[in-house]
Order: C-alpha cells, then sequence, then structure tokens
C-alpha cells in the first residue's frame, strides 16, 4: 500500500481560536488521506514552576516532562482530552503534552518524529493561557524542513 503524502500529521495546540482552526483543519487532512493526527502542546516554561510541576524523563535524561499531578498538567490535560473528543473514530490520534520554549520544543519534537506536515496557528494566546507564542509559527516554519500549514 502506498504511503500518503500526509500520512502523519502533527497539530500544534493552545486553547486560542487559531489553535481550534488549526486542529479542523489537520482533522479535515487526516481524514482525506486516512493519516495518523499526533496533537501537541506546550506549555511555555514561564508558567510552569519548576520545581513543583516538573520532574526529569527517566527516558531522556535531557528532557523536563510535567508532573502528571501538577495543576498545570491537568489543565492542559483537559483542553487535550476536549480536542481529542473532536477526533472522528477513524483517525488514529495521540496527544503530546510538553514543557519549554514553544518553537524549540515543536521543532525539536518533529525532528525526532518526522511528521509529513506541521499544522499550527498563526497565533497563540496571551497573558497566563499563553501556551503557544504569537510568533511560534514563523518560527517554526522557518527553522524545520517538514513542510508547515499556517492556519489563519
Amino acid at each position: 500500500m502506498k504511503k500518503s503524502a500526509f500520512s502523519d500529521i502533527l497539530v500544534c495546540v493552545d486553547s486560542s481560536n487559531k489553535s481550534q482552526k488549526a486542529l479542523i483543519k489537520a482533522i479535515a487532512i487526516a481524514e482525506k488521506f486516512d493519516s495518523s493526527l499526533t496533537i501537541l502542546m506546550v506549555i511555555e516554561e514561564g508558567i510552569v514552576d519548576f520545581w513543583s510541576d516538573t520532574e526529569f524523563s527517566s527516558e531522556n535524561k535531557n528532557q523536563i516532562k510535567l508532573k502528571k499531578d501538577s495543576q498545570i498538567y491537568q489543565q492542559a490535560k483537559k483542553i487535550m482530552n476536549d480536542f481529542k473528543k473532536r477526533i472522528p473514530s477513524k483517525v488514529k490520534c495521540k496527544t503530546e503534552i510538553l514543557t519549554g520554549d514553544p518553537a524549540r520544543v515543536i521543532i525539536n519534537y518533529s525532528k525526532r518524529k518526522k511528521p509529513d506536515i506541521i499544522v499550527i496557528g498563526s497565533r497563540g494566546l496571551g497573558g497566563f493561557s499563553k501556551l503557544l507564542l504569537g510568533s511560534v509559527s514563523s518560527k517554526v516554519s522557518e527553522h524545520t524542513s517538514t513542510s508547515v500549514l499556517i492556519v489563519r
């Protein structure tokens, strides 16, 4: 069976309207091309309490992960569960919640996982709710070799 041009889609989300539009677009592509979908949320370091919210990953000593019982992780998980409910049952989907500089994390994630396309909103949120920075989409598109679809 021939592999689709978009067999593995990475969609980067927060709870902004642009992010929700990006998810809708990624779902449409996944349905059309029978693709698998990874929903990635990156929580900016500035809103994470390093000592109480994070732990070092045993899998990758260089990676800092959010503790599953932290309040910020629980908020992110709720948003991700709401997003995952929108995914049609025929679309294979997984979710990831990471922390760090959003653009850098997305770029490094795409280098490791090698998706066929990255779908991202043109702007994220501001204030406490900021999970993706407004300039993340432009940084990602400039610094990755993966095709990027920026949804407006």
